[in-house]
């Protein structure tokens, strides 16, 4: 068995698709490097730990079993949007099952604590529209550049910019409420 772990991203998205024989062996490097970020992207995306491990199994097998690869998209990059179609698929399959009601999202007290902070923040994403929050979880969590993000997207890095932007002002826009009661708990 041949290691591939020294393998560059590219070459090794490179030699995926041209050598056969190794592809299995090639196909579990590549699942080795990517499986913890897809399955925390979709987590992120979805906020369901059962829905991430379909989607991020979904992903790889699309991957493994896909024939034509555009040779201009980057290993990460298509790993990615295949990650989103399959977070999209989920989210509209659980749209027709079921109806969101906004009343019913938990209202949660502001901590210092980084445990009740970090809950308020995933509350927080969760909430945003999915444009904007594929493009904050993108930028922020998995750390990703405009370049990134608009080949997993396809949008231009302008929208994204504006996406992102937008994303930050409605972040800060739910988290105020709770800042301003944490301030108002620490002058007690």
């Amino acid at each position: 068995m041949k290691d591939y772990s020294q393998h560059s991203e590219s070459n090794l998205f490179e030699l995926f698709v041209n050598e056969q024989k190794q592809k299995a062996e090639i196909f579990t490097e590549i699942y080795n490097r990517f499986s913890v970020p897809i399955y925390n992207y979709c987590y992120h995306i979805l906020g369901n730990a059962s829905d991430a491990n379909d989607a991020t199994q979904e992903t790889f097998i699309k991957f493994y079993q896909h024939k034509e690869f555009q040779s201009t998209v980057s290993l990460k990059g298509y790993l990615y949007k295949i990650a989103r179609n399959e977070c999209t698929r989920v989210i509209r399959k659980s749209i027709d099952r079921v109806q969101i009601n906004e009343d019913d999202l938990e209202t949660f007290e502001m901590s210092l604590e980084n445990k009740e902070l970090s809950q308020i923040i995933n509350q927080a994403i969760e909430k945003l529209p999915f444009s904007l929050k594929e493009v904050f979880i993108l930028k922020f969590v998995q750390g990703m550049n405009y370049e990134e993000i608009s080949s997993i997207t396809m949008l231009n890095n302008s929208t994204i910019r504006t996406k992102v932007y937008r994303a930050i002002l409605k972040m800060q826009e739910m988290l105020k409420p709770h800042y301003i009661e944490n301030i108002k708990e620490q002058n007690k």
